[in-house]
């Protein structure tokens, strides 16, 4: 939300921000991440990065369900690491693999509020997200129906998108049951 924008905002500064102030230690002079039209993009995808962070923990609770049972039949089997994670553990995971790549698309889809507090779709609108482009059409320059029509087209993309998803990953998703 706006607090990791803001805490960004600060570690990206290019006067004061730590990444700058580390690269300096180094002897680099940082970019000016929001300011300049070449870095803007490139640090808002680096925010963006920080969600990774919720990806794993996601991961990792799932990687507790994988059942030990399984491992042990495939190394009595004489699977190995790679194969034991290959046809065990990734088997296990595609519901959360699923799920995630549903999400984050739904997410990517709706950046707003990095741009909006950061760089306000600059500099040059390098930044400018679907999502900034229809607030400002809508209470900006008061198009509202203008700002309706995008929404519904992003709607429609979205939902292709994620059909697409379920369509190409879906049929992949194995569950593991408790029964055989």
């Amino acid at each position: 939300g706006a607090g990791t924008a803001l805490m960004w905002g600060w570690i990206l500064n290019p006067r004061f921000g730590l990444v700058n102030g580390l690269l300096a230690a180094l002897g680099i002079d940082g970019p000016g991440w929001f300011h300049d039209p070449d870095w803007a993009m490139a640090a808002i995808v680096l925010m963006g990065l920080w969600n990774l962070g919720v990806n794993v923990v996601v991961y990792l609770a799932a990687l507790r369900t994988v059942p030990n049972d399984l491992h042990e039949a495939a190394a009595l089997d004489g699977a190995g690491e790679w194969a034991r994670f290959r046809f065990v553990t990734w088997p296990a995971l595609t519901p959360v693999t699923f799920y995630l790549a549903v999400i984050n698309v739904i997410a990517a889809s709706h950046v707003f509020t990095p741009t909006y507090l950061l760089t306000a779709g600059g500099p040059e609108d390098r930044t400018l997200t679907t999502a900034l482009y229809t607030y400002e059409v809508a209470f900006r320059s008061g198009q509202l129906g203008y700002a309706a029509a995008i929404t519904l087209v992003m709607f429609a993309i979205v939902v292709l998108i994620t059909a697409a998803q379920f369509r190409g990953l879906g049929g992949r998703v194995r569950l593991l049951r408790e029964d055989g």
